[in-house]
């Protein structure tokens, strides 16, 4: 559990328990210490769920009777596991569940809270913030919303960091600008076999190393002579029309207008 207060309001992210080790005979669960909440129970907002596990929403059931003007935001795999918890307990009418998705953003009193999928070991699990911070060895490389991070990486760190993105040269890529490189997302690319494809200005050759089907779409993996490994992501469809298999010589091409020139 975690309180956050800006002025004479607050919001909790999480609400879990944990389990003794051996050294705490007869002890069941531990669950959080909420004395200062209920002593401020006017200032809370939100209980926030990031996801379904024990240590995150265990404790709700032994929290929330004394906070149940509170209303509880989470996914709706999240809540689905609290339903049960809360319904065991005798709580479930009077509690207030609401159901988020990712993306979405919920202004909660003074808190803007942004819900951003996250993989974890669980299903929907989430992270929760307002703005997006990518640190490099402790310096700030960027700071923006989760679209802008992705569409707009700061620099080839970021990019790269945060994956998706093709980094190349900008002299590759023949883009204007004064950066040294630039990202080209990986959805926003082309690949076709050679033969049925022209190297042009916006466009490189090189040969396909790795197929890989996932789902809706399929990740195409190519190396290209003296660059970083690049791929392209296309729709099924699309794959299915022109295929091509590894070890095949292609051409992978974008528009200019897709082409993101990176900060130094």
């Amino acid at each position: 559990m975690m309180v956050l207060r800006y002025g004479n309001q607050m919001i909790v992210i999480d609400a879990g328990l944990m389990f003794p080790d051996e050294e705490l005979l007869g002890i069941d669960i531990m669950v959080p210490d909420i004395s200062f909440l209920i002593e401020n129970a006017s200032q809370v907002k939100a209980f926030l769920l990031t996801h379904g596990h024990e240590d995150h929403i265990g404790g709700l059931p032994f929290v929330l009777p004394a906070l149940m003007h509170v209303p509880v935001y989470g996914t709706r795999y999240t809540l689905g596991l609290v339903k049960s918890k809360l319904e065991e307990h005798g709580l479930l009418e009077q509690a207030k569940l609401v159901t988020v998705k990712a993306r979405q953003v919920e202004q909660i009193g003074d808190f803007r809270v942004e819900f951003i999928h996250v993989t974890h070991s669980q299903d929907e699990a989430m992270a929760l913030a307002d703005l997006v911070v990518v640190m490099n060895h402790g310096r700030i490389e960027q700071t923006a919303t989760a679209r802008e991070v992705f569409n707009k990486p700061a620099s080839s760190f970021v990019a790269r960091f945060i994956g998706g993105h093709n980094v190349l040269p900008a002299a590759v890529a023949r883009a204007r600008g004064d950066g040294a490189f630039v990202a080209i997302r990986a959805d926003r690319m082309s690949v076709q076999a050679s033969a049925s494809g022209e190297v042009g200005a916006s466009s490189i050759s090189g040969v396909t190393r790795s197929v890989e089907y996932l789902g809706s779409t399929v990740q195409v993996g190519i190396e290209v002579i003296g660059l970083e490994p690049m791929s392209a992501v296309v729709p099924e469809a699309r794959f299915d029309a022109a295929p091509v298999r590894p070890g095949q010589p292609v051409v992978l091409s974008w528009r200019p207008e897709d082409v993101h020139v990176l900060g130094h």
